[in-house]
């Protein structure tokens, strides 16, 4: 999904679920509780037990659903996400290297920072920058 796909969707659906399941089995119950409920918008986190295999096995069980990865904290989380069909991504934290990576294989991702210490740390231009990059 690229950028403004992803933005679209955010602003047609204006929420995203959060799961950070104890177990595969509870995770794949609480997806299919959300998207009954009407939710089309799944992050799974991935500090959850076997996030990759969850995230795989929702994009199946729910293909009118999207389903992304958080709590990402290096490249191998973002390739391990990728590879398992994420569909968009966040951090807990900006790393110019993380942001570049996205970029470059158009993986919606969305940083977060404690600290402004520059204008490229700022999660909101470094939105920005993805979608300028992507057009």
């Amino acid at each position: 999904m690229d950028a403004p796909s992803f933005l679209a969707l955010l602003r047609q659906y204006r929420a995203i679920a959060v799961l950070r399941p104890q177990t595969l089995d509870q995770g794949l119950h609480l997806a299919q509780a959300l998207a009954a409920g009407g939710l089309r918008l799944i992050e799974v986190t991935w500090n959850s037990p076997s996030p990759g295999q969850l995230l795989s096995q929702l994009q199946r069980a729910l293909p009118d659903c999207q389903i992304g990865a958080g709590t990402l904290l290096s490249i191998a989380d973002l390739e391990a996400a990728t590879a398992a069909g994420a569909a968009f991504a966040f951090t807990p934290h900006t790393a110019e290297a993380m942001v570049a990576w996205a970029i470059h294989h158009g993986l919606p991702l969305v940083p977060r920072s404690e600290e402004h210490t520059s204008e490229l740390q700022s999660p909101c231009n470094l939105v920005c920058r993805l979608l300028l990059e992507k057009k």
